[in-house]
């Protein structure tokens, strides 16, 4: 994590053997990221992030501006369209979706979940429920 609790790099595996993603920042959005294998000796390819202005990721780019990826949403986050290969694990409004289960659309906000099926967090803001207590 950097200073800002952005994570900067996530690593798959066991020892110096597995794939490793390093995040690229700028201006509090994440621009970028680098995935290899076999060790952060081994530079991986890079892919841009273009999003809208919710931080959703629409469009993933290689390093020749070429176009990977085209993701569209619907108004509360479930995916409209796809179309490309290797998805961004951040998705709708720059959050992470979970893998466990991708067909429920759960995002993960940090205190609570977000179901895109519903279109609804499914539990209440532990702060306004701290709050009222």
């Amino acid at each position: 994590m950097n200073g800002v609790g952005q994570r900067e790099r996530s690593v798959h595996g066991f020892g110096c053997v597995g794939a490793y993603v390093n995040y690229y920042w700028a201006f509090g959005r994440r621009i970028a990221m680098r995935r290899g294998s076999a060790g952060p000796s081994t530079p991986g390819a890079v892919s841009y992030f273009l999003a809208d202005h919710l931080g959703s990721t629409n469009t993933v780019l290689d390093s020749n501006g070429a176009v990977k990826q085209d993701l569209r949403y619907e108004p509360y986050g479930r995916v409209r369209r796809i179309s490309g290969y290797n998805p961004p694990d951040k998705r709708f409004t720059g959050q992470q979706e979970e893998i466990y289960d991708p067909q429920f659309g759960l995002y993960y906000y940090g205190a609570r979940f977000y179901s895109t099926m519903l279109g609804r967090f499914l539990s209440p803001d532990p702060l306004v429920a701290a709050a009222v207590r």
